[in-house]
């Protein structure tokens, strides 16, 4: 049985990571963008009704970043927060929840187990475990910063922070990778 790691980073542009532990790898990088179910209207209730698809896609979504039968699966995802002048907390709760709450669903069935762990960690929480606090000219470099710090973990995950049809990393790949990371210990610094 593997012990697998699954990291979310519920934003928008967010990502499902998989990590499997004991040989420090990046088994597979999920954009929310690509999977996310369809909208049918305008405005933040059609995309909460929307969220409630997340159980059609994810059985596919999961199988793609490599979770399998027998896997030993804990689930790491990053607490909605809301940034000064920023609205839509309880939506931003919402769709973090409704991901959340159907991976745990999916994981059981593709598996045959139960989830071993759930964790909700503040962002504040696992970037200063992840050694990415630092000055405000570092943390205005945060893409940068978070791609590098997984390439420094698992040099062979670059292939994963870039997306189909995209000529950059993407930082909610790396937030994903780092949060399952995070959840495994790998990488921590305090």
């Amino acid at each position: 049985m593997r012990r697998i790691v699954i990291g979310i980073d519920p934003g928008a542009n967010g990502a499902i990571a998989a990590v499997d532990v004991e040989r420090r790898l990046v088994l597979g990088v999920a954009l929310c963008r690509d999977w996310a179910p369809e909208v049918e209207g305008q405005g933040e209730a059609a995309r909460m009704q929307a969220d409630l698809g997340w159980p059609l896609v994810l059985p596919a979504m999961l199988r793609r970043i490599g979770v399998t039968v027998g896997d030993v699966v804990e689930l790491c995802v990053e607490a909605s927060q809301l940034r000064p002048g920023q609205s839509g907390g309880a939506a931003q709760g919402w769709r973090a929840g409704a991901l959340a709450a159907s991976v745990v669903g999916e994981l059981a069935v593709i598996t045959g187990l139960p989830v071993a762990v759930v964790e909700v960690v503040g962002a504040s929480a696992w970037t200063k475990a992840m050694g990415l606090h630092g000055t405000k000219a570092e943390r205005d470099a945060r893409k940068r910063a978070r791609v590098a710090r997984v390439l420094e973990l698992v040099p062979d995950a670059r292939p994963m922070l870039v997306g189909p049809g995209c000529r950059v990393e993407h930082d909610g790949a790396a937030d994903a990778i780092l949060i399952a990371l995070y959840r495994a210990r790998l990488g921590r610094l305090t």
